[in-house]
């Protein structure tokens, strides 16, 4: 049925078959193994083809395959110069204008830009790759950095995190805004007067958030991309993309999905910002980690005391406002598998969850989840707290001053227990994408002094503050 229907075209050979020759069945088969069937016949999806193709090549290449068509001899300029699209694009002239998109409208931008194909119009070559330079995004100077938020209201994780600590404002606006949907496009000036514009774009390219599965939507990115060209275009600044965008947390449970996810992004980017610059971080050696993270996202107890810090959990405390200290109902060099002088992880998240069950077991208020947080801290002097020393007021007052509770705290939760041990800790900074970051700036004492009625965070004598 296909002999003689069929071109090869750089290493891929391509078969072309009415669709109404193929079974349903047959049809439903292609699909689940290889990804909708898709008609050449069309410009832009020819186009889309050309790219597919393209990557195809890159990646055996790169590889090194037996299957790739261009031998390790071949220089680097006559490499992209046969990976580049072997047949121009038709375009139309009317290159600018500006209708509103049938999708994802939002009260930011309402406008988005469209490319028509006609066979009479002029030609114009349209790149197969963004260009590409190694450096910190955040040391960008001036134009527009894109970053992929969710719709749930919850930032704090890779770019985010490392985007939050120098620019407060950005997640504080994100934060703000309450009915965030799919493609919205939020442009926070992060830049100082008379300084060249600066400005972070948070694109709602996906719904939700979580590993399970990829998160990002693939229209929506497409779209609030598309916002973003249009912007960048009336003001006429440049547009960074960090490299990997939407493809790592977001991008799927595996690194398989996550580089097909990086892969389509890369489509995207080129479809709607082609002269956008993608930015790869410089490669840096990570921190060595030892032991396992040890759970840190515990109210602060302060047993209807006024809480003289601007924050009320325990990793908190520890980002510059003085907790260097924590107890435990076990051995923590044993329980967690570090020693004095290691560089250890403390984080939140799990031990937030475990925390608000203990305490609605108790009758206690439930806290608040917030992002999930890493801080790194040298591991300092492992210590036996007897009961004495827990009756004694003197250092009642002493640990209160390290861990940042209430001194009625210590004898509530550890009179009675078989062990306690206190470990000192030395912060050094939140840990993100496996590299110490420097806390944010402290907040000035609370304007409204909290106050904090007690809670019992214990559970099973595993996770004490």
């Amino acid at each position: 049925m296909v002999e003689n229907q069929y071109f090869t075209d750089h290493n891929c050979a391509t078969f072309v078959i009415e669709k109404s020759q193929l079974h349903e069945g047959i049809q439903q088969g292609f699909s689940s193994l290889l990804g909708e069937l898709i008609n050449v016949g069309e410009v832009e999806v020819y186009n889309l083809y050309e790219q597919k193709l393209t990557l195809l090549n890159e990646a055996l290449y790169s590889t090194d395959s037996k299957l790739s068509i261009l031998s390790k001899g071949v220089s680097e300029y006559h490499q992209r110069i046969y990976f580049l699209p072997n047949r121009p694009q038709i375009v139309s002239e009317d290159l600018n204008k500006v209708v509103k998109p049938d999708l994802y409208s939002t009260d930011v931008l309402k406008t988005g830009s469209t490319v028509k194909s006609t066979p009479d119009k002029q030609v114009a070559a349209q790149p197969s790759v963004n260009p590409t330079i190694t450096q910190d995004i955040l040391a960008v100077p001036s134009g527009i950095i894109v970053q992929q938020v969710n719709c749930q209201g919850k930032m704090g994780a890779g770019l985010a995190a490392a985007i939050a600590q120098k620019w407060p404002e950005v997640k504080q606006e994100y934060l703000n805004k309450k009915d965030w949907q799919l493609a919205f496009v939020q442009f926070v000036h992060v830049s100082q007067p008379r300084e060249p514009t600066l400005i972070v774009a948070n694109v709602a390219g996906q719904y939700n958030y979580g590993t399970d599965k990829r998160q990002t939507d693939f229209e929506a990115l497409k779209a609030g991309l598309t916002k973003v060209a249009q912007y960048a275009k009336e003001n006429n600044l440049p547009v960074y993309i960090p490299d990997h965008l939407g493809s790592g947390l977001a991008g799927g449970r595996t690194l398989i999905e996550k580089d097909q996810t990086w892969a389509r992004v890369k489509e995207i980017i080129v479809e709607t910002i082609p002269d956008a610059t993608i930015v790869s971080k410089p490669q840096e050696q990570g921190i060595a980690i030892s032991g396992k993270p040890i759970p840190m996202n515990y109210p602060l107890m302060m047993h209807g005391e006024t809480n003289p810090l601007p924050v009320d959990t325990c990793i908190d405390a520890m980002r510059g406002y003085g907790r260097t200290h924590t107890t435990r109902a076990y051995e923590p060099y044993k329980q967690y598998g570090f020693k004095e002088g290691d560089i250890a992880i403390a984080y939140s998240g799990a031990s937030l969850r475990d925390a608000t069950s203990s305490l609605l077991k108790r009758g206690g208020t439930p806290i608040a989840q917030g992002d999930d947080q890493q801080v790194a801290f040298r591991v300092g002097k492992q210590y036996q707290i007897t009961q004495e020393m827990i009756a004694d007021p003197a250092y009642q007052q002493q640990w209160a001053l390290l861990e940042k509770h209430s001194a009625k705290a210590l004898s509530e939760l550890f009179t009675g227990k078989q062990q306690v041990w206190g470990l000192h800790m030395e912060p050094l900074g939140d840990c993100v994408d496996g590299k110490i970051v420097q806390f944010p700036e402290p907040l000035s004492t609370k304007t409204q002094q909290a106050t904090t009625t007690t809670q019992k965070a214990v559970e099973n004598d595993e996770a004490i503050p």
